[in-house]
């Protein structure tokens, strides 16, 4: 007993010191070699992040000069936007696959989605094993909400019409239709216009058409349940002819609804740019608001449908003489006008009316590179057409903690001098995995010039997609694992292809004292049965080497004493007879005696090593010196 915890004692320093600890190593992906022939070491495993192909359209939709609806028309440009997301790797991290720590069996398991980002992590140390489970998971499409419109300049204020005869109403309209005295703007070209009156008349006319079809569809469908039910009978000549009829429509119909997406279609291509922005590029890109800019392409050609000038319309020559009603001046038999000789329709002179001046109104709402001397076409242009997106999620909307109060829903920011921050972008090795816990969010698209510091508003988008998860919006948490000496433990870390996290565990099938005691009793005994075992074949090989010299001292007293009788038999008498034998005699007793003390030393050595007499083991340190 005493032996065995000697043995302990001394095998559990030992033992410790070369296990050390399991772990492990991870490390930024930010380094690369020079050569492409050269390789670094370790595993590398990319955390997702999403990415949208979007596909922007800009439609001159609408020039100024004009009115719809009651309202002025100003320059504009509808905008649509489609586009779906993806999960494709984002932030990178390497792993040193050798799982540092002595005499540790270890073992370490990565599955990655098709897109290559990380879908599960399995790290088992000592004996344990463990199985890593695939997870998979689906984001639906994401639908989109689009929504188009651009600023608008400020409506211009009709003026009055005092009351007088039809002469003085007469005189006093045409002195009002002059040229114009507004600031020098951009405007479409009158070919531009030309195509967007016409697309607009082949919009509203697919519109009427659609409705024409589906109310001879339903006609169609009235009649046929007649002719089932019996009410009608299909041989009867009015019958026919109303079945014709509505044959007939629906093919008129159709053939107009063809002929408008034709002409539609060539509008389209007429006034509008598409544009095709990938966001974000890259994971460094991952958490900007981008600048859908337009490009030089785009900006060329929708730069012919426009050019800097003044829209039409009318400016009073008199505060004192403005009219006071325009209704009284169109209830007039008498309709001026234009200075050219040209007849105003009743419903013109409405139009150009509304869209007078007054002297006082607000100027319209533009940059200075859209209006007056310093108006630059290029510029105007990029004013109106550059978009912004921004991916907005549920942190955006909380406030930072104060020290002395905590509102709920405030969010505390960790520095990173705090302890508890662990920092990914050094290189140095971090003992554990990082992971990303998505954010969810909206990617909204809006104006450029309505949004506030680079963000676009909420409720200012003209494109907003569904909700969804953002990997690279979500905070980094970093899971330590770390397995000290005669502990066993096993990590699993499972992640869906959006980047959550699905499964996580991390645990020890054995207390650190069972371990321990295990691992080292288990040690000393086999240590323990290797001291026994050689003890064994160490006194065995001493009693057989004790036997070998006993035996060898014995013959060669034997011998002696026979080559003394010998010699007595032979020798020749003498005066004194005895003499030769007593000198002979001296001369072999201290040789026998020596070799017989050597005989009795391993007869005793033999004895005292087989018992535990520590004086006898004391007595035979004394007999070797």
């Amino acid at each position: 007993m005493k032996h065995l915890s000697l043995t302990i004692a001394v095998l559990l320093p030992a033992v410790t010191s070369l296990t050390g600890c399991a772990t492990v190593r991870t490390t930024p992906y930010l380094e690369r070699t020079e050569s492409a022939g050269d390789s670094l070491p370790g595993l590398t495993y990319s955390l997702p992040m999403a990415q949208y192909d979007l596909v922007v359209v800009r439609t001159l939709s609408e020039c100024p000069g004009g009115q719809t609806n009651g309202e002025a028309t100003q320059l504009k440009f509808s905008i649509d936007v489609g586009g779906a997301e993806r999960y494709v790797p984002g932030e990178a991290y390497t792993l040193d696959s050798r799982l540092v720590g002595f005499l540790k069996t270890s073992s370490l398991e990565l599955n990655y989605y098709a897109s290559g980002t990380l879908k599960s992590i399995g790290v088992q140390a000592e004996d344990k094993t463990g199985e890593v489970i695939a997870n998979t998971a689906k984001i639906a499409a994401a639908g989109l909400i689009l929504a188009s419109g651009s600023p608008a300049i400020a409506a211009a204020v009709a003026p009055a019409l005092a009351a007088s005869d039809s002469k003085a109403y007469t005189t006093r309209a045409k002195g009002m239709i002059t040229t114009t005295k507004a600031p020098l703007q951009l405007v479409c070209t009158d070919e531009a216009v030309a195509n967007v009156e016409a697309f607009t008349k082949a919009d509203q006319a697919l519109k009427d058409e659609a409705e024409k079809l589906r109310e001879a569809n339903q006609r169609l469908k009235t009649l046929t349940d007649e002719i089932t039910l019996k009410v009608k009978r299909p041989t009867d000549r009015k019958v026919k002819a109303e079945w014709a009829a509505i044959i007939a429509d629906q093919i008129r119909a159709d053939v107009a609804i063809r002929t408008a997406e034709k002409e539609k279609t060539r509008l389209i291509e007429v006034l509008s740019v598409s544009q095709t922005y990938r966001w974000p590029r890259d994971f460094t890109d991952a958490r900007s608001n981008p600048l859908l800019e337009t490009n030089a392409a785009a900006l060329a050609k929708l730069r012919k449908l426009v050019e800097l000038d003044t829209p039409e319309r009318l400016d009073p020559l008199t505060a004192q003489d403005a009219l006071q009603s325009a209704n009284d001046l169109l209830a007039r038999k008498a309709v001026p006008s234009k200075p050219d000789g040209r007849v105003i329709a009743k419903a013109e002179l409405a139009d150009m009316l509304s869209l007078v001046a007054s002297p006082t109104g607000p100027a319209p709402k533009l940059p200075k590179s859209c209006l007056g001397a310093a108006a630059n076409v290029d510029q105007c242009l990029l004013y109106h057409l550059n978009l912004r997106g921004s991916p907005l999620d549920d942190w955006s909307l909380g406030t930072p903690c104060d020290a002395d109060r905590r509102p709920a829903g405030c969010v505390i920011v960790r520095k990173p001098s705090d302890v508890r921050v662990q920092h990914a972008r050094n290189d140095a090795y971090d003992e554990g995995i990082f992971i990303r816990e998505p954010m969810q969010g909206v990617l909204v698209i809006c104006r450029d010039y309505k949004a506030v510091a680079g963000v676009c508003d909420r409720q200012q988008d003209i494109a907003k997609f569904a909700p969804i998860n953002f990997p690279q919006l979500g905070q980094l948490r970093f899971l330590k694992f770390k397995v000290p000496p005669f502990q066993a433990k096993d990590m699993g870390i499972f992640l869906a292809e959006d980047g959550r996290l699905q499964r996580y565990y991390l645990k020890s099938t054995k207390a650190a004292g069972e371990a321990l005691t295990a691992s080292v009793a288990s040690a000393a005994n086999e240590i323990g049965t290797a001291l026994e075992k050689r003890e064994t074949e160490r006194r065995d090989d001493l009693a057989y080497a004790q036997g070998t010299t006993s035996r060898e001292l014995a013959a060669q007293i034997a011998e002696i004493e026979n080559r003394n009788k010998r010699k007595t038999l032979l020798t020749e008498p003498t005066p004194d007879p005895l003499a030769p034998i007593r000198e002979a005699a001296a001369e072999d007793a201290v040789h026998v005696a020596r070799l017989e003390q050597q005989l009795t030393r391993r007869q005793l050595e033999t004895a005292i090593g087989t018992g535990d007499d520590a004086a006898a083991r004391a007595l035979l340190g004394i007999l070797r010196k």
